[in-house]
């Protein structure tokens, strides 16, 4: 599922909720049934990640970054294309993180 997909799916939920960091089991098998293989690549992502501390995993998202950049896979319009797409569904103190993330990577 491309981001646009996920916003697409998600975004009447988004509309309707504040808060869309509780999204109930039917949102979440919406999406899932959408394209399982998508999901399924994210939650082993997401499996990857645990257990590591917020500079382990910081460190890995610039290092892919600077190698998608170098390889002329990813530019900063794609990075805000992303950044546009999942900002709705995140908290103050999320928007804010991603923000200070965003200064970072795109530098």
């Amino acid at each position: 599922m491309s981001i646009r997909d996920y916003k697409k799916e998600c975004g009447k939920e988004c509309n309707k909720k504040p808060d869309c960091n509780n999204f109930s089991q039917d949102d979440y098998q919406k999406i899932k049934n959408s394209n399982p293989e998508d999901v399924k690549k994210i939650e082993d992502i997401a499996k990857s990640y645990q257990g590591k501390s917020e500079s382990e995993i910081m460190s890995d998202i610039f290092r892919i970054v600077r190698q998608e950049k170098a390889k002329g896979s990813l530019d900063n319009g794609q990075i805000n294309s992303f950044a546009n797409a999942i900002t709705p569904m995140l908290n103050a103190e999320q928007k804010e993180k991603l923000k200070d993330i965003l200064g970072k990577i795109k530098e």
